[in-house]
């Protein structure tokens, strides 16, 4: 894979899609198979223009900037070309101008939703009618579902907010993560028995409900079953495990929430109520306790 920002060139014909790709959800994962398939149809190279960063969301993402861009890497596409906050001035006629002078696009899938250029003025219909000024092919994807639930960046950051993760994650396709570098926190988990890996989350990144999680959590590409609190920060407790991590970059998976927060008067309580919690993650996992 090649990788430009949009003021590169590409001489070669293309097939690509267009996107902010928040989450590469399994409707999004469809738009780029559909696109790679189709440029091997066309016998052309194939492509992305993903926007990493953006004016109209800078909060919520289901993705920080650098984990799209880790995941889009992973993608068998012959190109990935990054979009950033300057190609939102960019009015709808020259963004598709840009696409057919200097990055010879042949033709393009976008999913149903899909807007482009100054103030979301591109869409679908104005794709339609300026096609052949631009002697582009064009593919338009219909909603895709999963059940009678419309996959889709809003919907899944819909069910991370109330808590139902497991919803999310199969609309996703794969488990919702915050990762971060391993800080101390005030020691309590640690002094009542509970020790804690504990992450900050990412400023941009959306927070899951507030509650305890079953989770699992993957250092140095290790996975390791955990139960997670979701505060300001996560709070993990990695079952059966007692290394020193501080400093460590790792990556806390959200399965299933447990059980919501709670306020106690007394630390025995608070214990009572993490053991409780751990019991029923090991049992999420079939774990022996």
């Amino acid at each position: 894979m090649i990788i430009l920002n949009f003021d590169g060139e590409i001489k070669e014909k293309l097939c690509a899609t267009v996107g902010t790709f928040d989450g590469l959800h399994l409707a999004h994962k469809f738009i780029i198979n559909l696109t790679i398939n189709t440029s091997k149809f066309l016998e052309t190279k194939s492509a992305i223009f993903a926007f990493v960063e953006h004016i109209y969301r800078n909060k919520d993402l289901i993705l920080t900037k650098d984990e799209k861009i880790e995941m889009l890497k992973k993608i068998p596409l012959d190109y990935l070309i990054l979009l950033g906050k300057d190609t939102f001035s960019i009015r709808r006629e020259e963004f598709l101008e840009i696409l057919k002078k200097r990055f010879n696009v042949f033709w393009v899938v976008v999913g149903y939703n899909h807007r482009f250029g100054y103030m979301k003025e591109g869409n679908r219909t104005y794709l339609s009618e300026v096609l052949e000024n631009f002697e582009f092919g064009l593919t338009i994807v219909p909603p895709i579902k999963l059940g009678n639930i419309e996959i889709s960046s809003s919907n899944i950051r819909k069910f991370i907010k109330s808590g139902e993760i497991e919803i999310a994650n199969k609309l996703l396709g794969y488990n919702f993560f915050i990762e971060g570098k391993v800080i101390k926190g005030k020691g309590l988990g640690k002094k009542i028995g509970f020790p804690t890996a504990n992450i900050y989350i990412p400023n941009a990144k959306i927070i899951p409900a507030l509650g305890i999680y079953a989770s699992r959590t993957i250092i140095d590409n290790s996975i390791f079953y955990s139960v997670s609190y979701v505060g300001e920060i996560v709070e993990n407790h990695i079952f059966d495990f007692n290394e020193n991590i501080y400093d460590k970059q790792i990556r806390v998976e959200f399965l299933k929430k447990i059980s919501d927060v709670e306020k106690f008067e007394s630390i025995e309580n608070l214990r009572k109520k993490i053991e409780k919690d751990i019991l029923r993650a090991r049992e999420f996992f079939r774990l022996k306790v």
